[in-house]
């Protein structure tokens, strides 16, 4: 398992549940699994809840692997092919 070091300060990291389909809509027409960027604190530590109205249940996303991107996403395919996210810094299963 890799160790995961805390990030500097002010950083953003975009998150992504990848088992979701890419071609998966929501309401406003992202990606489901496109979910709001993470900040991180002066301590290194990302620890703000994240909201995402369009996901209803937790049974949605049990069993799915969550990925955790270096940069900030666009949400779009322009300039940058998904998003421009940055290259992949952490990844899990939600249990």
């Amino acid at each position: 398992m890799k160790e995961v070091k805390p990030w500097p300060p002010g950083r953003r990291a975009d998150i992504t549940i990848r088992s979701i389909p890419a071609n998966t809509k929501g309401r406003w027409g992202r990606h489901l699994g496109d979910l709001p960027l993470l900040v991180v604190n002066d301590a290194g530590v990302a620890d703000q809840p994240i909201i995402a109205p369009r996901l209803k249940t937790l049974a949605e996303v049990k069993g799915k692997a969550l990925m955790v991107h270096v940069g900030g996403d666009n949400m779009a395919d322009s300039p940058q092919p998904l998003g421009g996210g940055g290259e992949r810094f952490a990844c899990g299963v939600i249990k």
